[in-house]
């Protein structure tokens, strides 16, 4: 999509990064949705993944960013898409953080 940041259902998720109890989790997920999220994601996988946002443990995201657990570790409780997606950019932002 040419402009999904100017969509309602990417600002939605972008609300939900904002609401998360963790600071940690929230500018993760800000990076997330700007740097991945905008050049993969359909508006029905936003909406979705506003689901998964409203549904998930700040803990368990923690977890899965921190590379603490694997997306495996939840798939059974949150869309395993997501977590592996989220899984993923984190190692490279950890990579990165790493290699500084």
């Amino acid at each position: 999509m040419d402009n999904i940041k100017e969509t309602k259902e990417f600002k939605k998720c972008a609300f939900q990064c904002a609401r998360r109890a963790m600071l940690e989790n929230e500018y993760f997920l800000k990076d997330f949705l700007n740097s991945f999220v905008i050049n993969n994601y359909s508006i029905d996988d936003l909406d979705r993944f506003n689901i998964f946002l409203k549904d998930i443990y700040d803990n368990d995201l923690f977890d899965i960013i921190m590379g603490n657990k694997t997306a495996e570790d939840y798939k059974e409780q949150y869309e395993y898409k997501f977590l592996k997606d989220i899984e993923i950019f984190a190692k490279t932002v950890r990579d990165k953080v790493k290699s500084k």
